[in-house]
């Protein structure tokens, strides 16, 4: 089942053709890797996370639906993360939870950018900046904050940055 799902060739003397239909097979496929996370939940605990569900594929989702049948009779603590937009078919159960994450507020931005900023304040009008092109976006905070320190427009003084040029001179 594995070995078209991984693309490896087999020897055909060792382990002969499956003859089940690409549909057949597909489920079969599914029920094996749902039946080796329980079988792994059932000698100890097993966290799985699954990001990004709004850009996964029907077999995906699929392979989802078959697993969450089973997460309350396992130690198995699943983690699934999508945007708001995406619902799933599963989502309406009494054993799970569905947590929204929002945002980052401005006073939420700040400690964000300074961490990635070495501990070091930044300048109110670069910290703005950040503010406005992230929209409260975590990933986006670090990333464009790592963009401005490395944009040369800053400079290290005292424990804090200084702007030495216009924000105008990188974009984003």
């Amino acid at each position: 089942l594995f070995a078209p799902l991984l693309s490896l060739q087999v020897p055909a003397d060792r382990y002969p053709p499956l003859n089940l239909s690409p549909q057949r097979q597909r489920q079969k496929t599914l029920e094996s890797l749902v039946a080796i996370l329980l079988e792994l939940a059932e000698r100890e605990p097993v966290l799985f996370i699954l990001e990004d569900l709004h850009w996964t594929d029907p077999t995906t989702l699929e392979f989802l639906s078959l697993l969450v049948e089973h997460v309350p009779a396992v130690a198995l603590y699943t983690v699934l993360t999508c945007r708001p937009h995406f619902q799933p078919a599963w989502h309406h159960r009494s054993y799970l939870t569905e947590i929204t994450v929002n945002r980052l507020s401005r006073q939420h931005i700040a400690p964000v950018a300074e961490h990635v900023a070495g501990g070091k304040t930044l300048p109110e009008a670069v910290l703005q900046q950040i503010v406005e092109k992230t929209d409260g976006v975590p990933l986006f905070v670090e990333e464009v904050t790592k963009a401005v320190l490395e944009s040369g427009v800053l400079k290290d003084t005292n424990g804090q940055y200084a702007l030495t040029g216009s924000l105008s001179a990188f974009s984003i």
